[in-house]
């Protein structure tokens, strides 16, 4: 499973993966796996508009959830 850098204007705004993550048990009793990627800690705490990257991918039996993409002002949601 790799990433993939935002591209035209997401690009200078996005920051790199910093961490990755691994998921491996069991919800409801069926066995759940995954891994993923995000983005460093001080872009959670940057007042800039960088966007931060994220990147899942999880399954469980014959499902899967799967995304790569940015949260946008990432220290603001849940704020009105």
């Amino acid at each position: 499973m790799s990433g993939q850098k935002p591209q035209g204007k997401d690009a200078a705004k996005a920051a790199d993966y910093v961490f990755g993550l691994k998921v491996s048990g069991r919800y409801n009793g069926q066995p759940v796996e995954g891994s993923g990627k995000i983005g460093g800690m001080l872009a959670l705490r940057s007042e800039s508009d960088s966007a931060f990257p994220v990147q899942a991918d999880v399954r469980s039996g014959t499902s899967r959830v799967a995304f790569v993409g940015t949260v946008n002002r990432p220290n603001e949601n849940g704020r009105g």
